[in-house]
Parts: structure tokens; sequence; C-alpha cells
């Protein structure tokens, strides 16, 4: 009699027990598989790991240098294994970077030039030294140059208004008409306003100088010496400046009140009664400054170049 059709749970029965026997084949491979790559990887690598930087010849590398991120635990087997043969080739790459950059900053700061280390190298905080004694013949230049000009400034616009008193003084004691009085006052005139002006500015400046004209007292030399030459023409340009600018007030007030009288701000009058007034402070005060105009201007300031 022939076989008879296989019912519906038979045929599923049967299906289970093909895809058990295929599942049991497959973890049988993986095992017999993942055996032979554990024995056999001793055949294809080396006992001790090349390529390292930090090899050293004749021995391994440590593994206890630079562990690796995937490093497993210890076990029985591994521990007995010697640590040439246990050696990853993993710790390999991971010693390479960490060896060879931390030794390279240390070596490039050691042989690179300008260190202090170094003999004959520059100090980055040396500074240049810097003579005292030429340092004051420099400041001393600058200084005689500012009081020279303010001096010979001062000395133009002063012999102007003492031309100018003259004439007064000569038409008061009737040597001189009126009018050859004022053919005469023109000439003293003349840029006299733009010479008071240069001797403002040049006295300003003087005043703003931080500049001086002085010598430690120990120094010695011809070059100190004429430092100190320099520095007593100064205090007696000194002491006319202080003059000339108490003698010089009156005249630039003077000028100020022509002008005001020729543009019509005063009157023929009120202009007479101002230069009465100024020409007896002109008097009074000039001749302060013409008792040491001479001597300060042969005064000298001779410095070496």
């Amino acid at each position: 009699m022939g076989e008879q059709p296989q019912t519906r749970r038979a045929l599923r029965a049967r299906e289970r027990a093909r895809h058990a026997i295929m599942l049991v084949s497959g973890v049988v491979a993986v095992v017999v598989l993942g055996a032979a790559v554990w024995f056999g990887k001793g055949l294809f690598t080396t006992s001790t790991p090349t390529g390292s930087p930090s090899e050293i010849p004749g021995q391994a590398a440590p593994l206890t240098r630079t562990p690796g991120p995937t490093t497993t635990p210890t076990s029985p087997l591994t521990t007995s294994v010697p640590a040439s043969s246990t050696a990853s080739p993993t710790a390999s790459p991971s010693a390479s970077p960490t060896a060879s950059p931390s030794a390279s900053p240390s070596t490039a700061s050691a042989s690179s030039p300008g260190t202090t280390g170094t003999p004959g190298a520059p100090s980055p905080t040396e500074t240049a030294t810097v003579d005292p004694v030429a340092q004051a013949v420099a400041s001393c230049r600058t200084r005689w140059d500012l009081q020279a000009a303010a001096r010979d400034d001062a000395y133009r616009s002063l012999s102007q208004w003492d031309r100018h008193l003259d004439i007064m003084n000569d038409l008061q004691a009737g040597k001189l008409t009126l009018a050859q009085a004022k053919a005469a006052w023109p000439a003293t005139t003349e840029k006299a306003a733009e010479n008071i002006v240069a001797f403002r500015t040049a006295d300003k400046a003087l005043a703003a100088s931080k500049d001086t004209c002085a010598v430690d007292a120990a120094a010695t030399g011809a070059t100190a010496d004429a430092v100190r030459g320099c520095a007593a023409s100064m205090k007696t340009v000194d002491d006319v400046l202080a003059r000339a600018r108490i003698a010089i007030a009156p005249w630039e007030t003077h000028l100020k009140d022509q002008s005001h009288f020729k543009a019509g701000g005063m009157t023929p009058v009120a202009a007479e009664a101002a230069w009465r007034v100024l020409w007896k402070k002109g008097l009074a005060t000039l001749p302060g400054y013409q008792a040491v105009a001479a001597k300060g201007q042969s005064a000298s300031c001779r410095l070496p170049a």
C-alpha cells in the first residue's frame, strides 16, 4: 500500500527539526573557525612587536607603557605566557604617537637658538646701556635751542619798543616835533606784532619742555664740563627772559590799542591817554631788561657734536 500524505502538523514538525539541525551545524562551524583563528595566530605573528619608536634592541616594549583602549582582563592562560609572546600588535600603534611627540618639544627647546642656556645668545630682557653724559648732552642741546630762540625773539621785539619810547622821549623833550615823531614811529612798529607772537610762542615751547641741562657732579671730562658751561649760560638767559616777559607786556598792549584806534574802536583822546600810561610803564620796566640783555645775548653753549 502507498505512503499516505502527511498531515499539516507533521510537516511543521519536520520543518522545525530541519531548522534545528542547521542551527546546530552553524554553531559548530563558528566554534571550529574561532579555534582555528586562536591557535593559528601564533603562526603569523612574531614574538616582538615591530615599528614602535620606543622599541629597544633585544627587549620587548612593556605592555604597561601605554595600555590600549580594548585591554581584556588577565586570565591564567595569559599570565602563564611570556611577555614577548603576549604583546598584542595593537600595543605598537598606541605607543608610537605618545612616545615620539612627547620627546620632540623638549628636544626642540633644548636645541633652539636664543635660549638662556645657549652661550653668547642675547637675553630677551637685556636693554642697551645709555651713557648718562651723552644723554645729558642731547637734553641740554634741545633746551638751549629753545631758550636761545626765545631770547633772540625777545631782543628783537624789545629793541623796537626801546626805539618807540625814545621817540616819545625826544618829543616830550622838544627835540622832535609832533610831525617828526609821527613820521618816525611807523618804522618801529614794522612787524612788531609778529615779533611779539614769535616770542610768546618760543617762550611757551620752552616752558613746556621737559629737557634739562645738568650732569652728575661725579662726571668728569671735557663733555661733562661742556654741559656745566651750558648750564651756567642758561641761568643767565633765564634771568633775561624773566625780565623780558615783564618789559614786553606794555609794548604788546600798546600795539593792540593802536589797532583798535585805527579800526575806530578808540577815540583819539582815549588812545592818547592810554599811550601816555603805557609809555610810563615802558620807561619803568624796560631798563631792568636792558641791564642784562647784552650779557644774555653773549651767553653761549658749546656742546660736542
